[in-house]
């Protein structure tokens, strides 16, 4: 069977069991298989498909079939136009959280010998990242997850950072940092009320840790002690970034306002005017 007719097969089927975006999953997981870009893999839709290649197809859509998000399938997601391990044990990074990348290279020029603390780094998505950005800053990716720990040291070996990436296995919201000697604190903590967590898909409930993604009923319960440990860890001068929930603006700038003292704060929207980012400085 031609190459066109599978992929149509294979977007039905993942369409009638109702998983997200079934034709970018179909695309993205028999492009990995037949070692071709997505481009290619359509204008080559004309041709046969081995049988083999065929069976191991079916294999990952199946595993698609039942709600396994495809990061997971394919053990990698792209972040900040870098390659990052990801599976079971870590949430898989979203676009909105490069947010906070941005903003952090506003602030301070590339050859800046920065100490940065990661809270809660989950894959080290931002922990990588900055440490790559900055290629004379240290970073230290704080992690209570022991799973979590040894992908953020696969993704800091992937990316060729490990030796300026350090991890320590420990709750973010108790004192495990030095302080007063971080120049910045990021954070994307769980923030998921539990009624929108409820209403996540099934494929995220089903397979993305939940303790990365929702504290409890109100989404805010970690921002206190996350806003004060943060404080404490920076210089006079440091800055601290958190990704929150879209509608969490003018909350969790109340909520870490209160909770240590900063000389300055705000919040950044996305393009669309969504609440992303709260942001204060020591």
């Amino acid at each position: 069977m031609r190459l066109r007719e599978l992929l149509q097969q294979w977007e039905g089927r993942l369409n009638a069991a109702g998983v997200d975006s079934p034709r970018l999953s179909v695309q993205l997981l028999a492009s990995h298989v037949l070692g071709k870009s997505r481009v290619d893999m359509l204008l080559d839709a004309g041709q046969e498909v081995e049988e083999a290649k065929r069976e191991e197809i079916e294999r990952v859509i199946a595993r698609r079939h039942k709600g396994e998000p495809v990061a997971y399938i394919l053990g990698e997601k792209e972040f900040y136009g870098l390659p990052f391990a990801v599976g079971p044990g870590v949430l898989v990074p979203r676009p909105e959280t490069e947010l906070i990348v941005d903003k952090v290279r506003e602030l301070y020029t590339e050859d800046e010998p920065l100490v940065v603390a990661d809270f809660g780094a989950g894959s080290g998505a931002l922990a990588v990242t900055l440490a790559k950005v900055f290629p004379r800053a240290l970073v230290v990716a704080v992690e209570l997850s022991p799973d979590a720990i040894h992908y953020i040291i696969d993704n800091a070996k992937k990316n060729g950072v490990r030796e300026r990436v350090l991890t320590v296995r420990a709750d973010f919201c108790r004192p495990v940092l030095r302080r007063e000697s971080f120049d910045v604190v990021v954070s994307n903590p769980p923030y998921i009320c539990r009624p929108q967590y409820d209403e996540l898909s099934a494929e995220v409930r089903e397979y993305e840790p939940q303790s990365a993604l929702t504290p409890g009923e109100t989404g805010l319960e970690q921002f206190d002690a996350l806003a004060r440990q943060a404080c404490a860890a920076l210089k006079d001068g440091g800055r601290f970034f958190m990704e929150i929930g879209f509608d969490q603006g003018e909350t969790a700038l109340k909520k870490i306002t209160a909770a240590a003292q900063w000389t300055s704060s705000g919040g950044v929207q996305d393009l669309a005017g969504l609440d992303r980012v709260v942001w204060a400085g020591k």
